[in-house]
């Protein structure tokens, strides 16, 4: 079988059109990313999300808990700090003068 012939039998078969994938379902991507987000969130957040995803894929919430019951990731703080940016302008006009 001719590779031409081959690809262009895999893009029709599996693309919308030419050059363009078809999208998938916009469900899976939020629950993946409520997942993401339920993994970083605190216990209050992380049962809101939760419940939010559990109305998507029809279950309860409570059987979602399992996915975050053995790896509990700690909320960690970002730390501050101070950054010393140079000031040019000033720098500049020291030159200039």
């Amino acid at each position: 079988m001719n590779l031409s012939k081959k690809l262009s039998e895999l893009i029709a078969a599996h693309m919308s059109r030419p050059g363009n994938i078809s999208e998938g379902p916009h469900e899976a991507d939020f629950v993946m990313s409520g997942l993401r987000a339920a993994g970083s969130a605190n216990m209050i957040t992380r049962r809101k999300i939760l419940s939010d995803i559990s109305d998507v894929l029809h279950c309860k919430s409570e059987e979602l808990e399992f996915l975050f019951t053995e790896f509990s990731m700690p909320v960690t703080t970002a730390q501050n700090y101070e950054v010393m940016v140079p000031d040019f302008q000033s720098q500049l006009l020291a030159i200039a003068e």
